[in-house]
């Protein structure tokens, strides 16, 4: 069943599904997509990686799903 279908499914059955988006740490992306730091914000530079997001003074997250589908663009056979 797709992401549509069950939010579909569950409205006809009067249920608010919430989806949730984990917000990760730049060590937690480093670990996931296997980059160094400096490779990260060079592919956000060149537009070949998703863009974190500032959560204050020099601290930025990255949605989990943005870095799952970055990985799956690369091999989309997954």
């Amino acid at each position: 069943m797709m992401q549509s279908d069950l939010q579909q499914d569950a409205s006809v059955h009067g249920q608010q599904h919430q989806i949730v988006d984990y917000l990760i740490p730049r060590k937690t992306v480093e670990k996931l997509s296997g980059l160094s730091r400096a490779t990260i914000y060079r592919l956000i530079k060149s537009g070949k990686f998703p863009r974190p997001l500032s959560i204050g003074t020099g601290s930025v997250r990255w949605r989990q799903s943005d870095v799952i589908a970055w990985q799956q663009s690369l091999n989309p056979s997954l």
